[in-house]
């Protein structure tokens, strides 16, 4: 009844069979340009990680933070808590027992991993970012032609008055609003 999740599905089954490699694990094929630009993740670090995440461990990561010199680390012991995909990478949402506060870390950064037996693992259920839930409110750039933004707003549902609600958890908010907001459309020079 939903065109999106068969879509969806049908994604699902072309990715399945890219790593079963089985050229026709459905009969309509999908072209995924996502795959294209997927970062390059280290296995032993994210093996590490999903344990932990699985098993409710603690974990202490050496992280490559985008804003410190190149080539060096921080040393954290983090307690996973969240799988989540955002801005075609993973993160995993964790508690981190260095800052004493939830974080996210895309998992590309993690350079290495270990267990951390000797430290309690800390659940989300603290974390209010985590647990809260906001509505944003988002609408098409107004010094668009009203065309195009009703183009724009038909893509989506839960518009409503030139608006699109999204509902969604406060700590995924901001990858929503920078994929949603951060777009410019080169055709119409906004």
């Amino acid at each position: 009844t939903d065109p999106m999740r068969f879509l969806d599905y049908l994604r699902g089954q072309t990715l399945t069979a890219h790593y079963r490699d089985e050229a026709y694990w459905s009969d309509i094929k999908v072209t995924d340009v996502d795959r294209l630009l997927k970062p390059k993740l280290p296995l032993y670090p994210v093996k590490i990680v999903l344990t932990a995440l699985h098993r409710q461990q603690v974990v202490v990561i050496d992280y490559r933070k985008k804003d410190t010199e190149p080539g060096s680390v921080t040393v954290r012991p983090i307690s996973p808590n969240h799988l989540v995909f955002a801005d075609n990478r993973y993160h995993i949402r964790a508690y981190c027992h260095h800052k004493n506060y939830h974080l996210d870390f895309v998992l590309s950064r993690i350079v290495r991993a270990e267990i951390a037996e000797e430290t309690e693992w800390v659940s989300s259920r603290e974390d209010r970012e985590w647990n809260k839930t906001v509505d944003l409110l988002l609408k098409p750039n107004p010094g668009l032609h009203e065309s195009v933004q009703e183009a724009i707003l038909r893509n989506y549902d839960g518009s409503e008055s030139g608006c699109r609600k999204i509902r969604c958890r406060k700590a995924l908010a901001f990858y929503i609003k920078r994929r949603l907001t951060g777009t410019n459309d080169p055709k119409y020079g906004k």
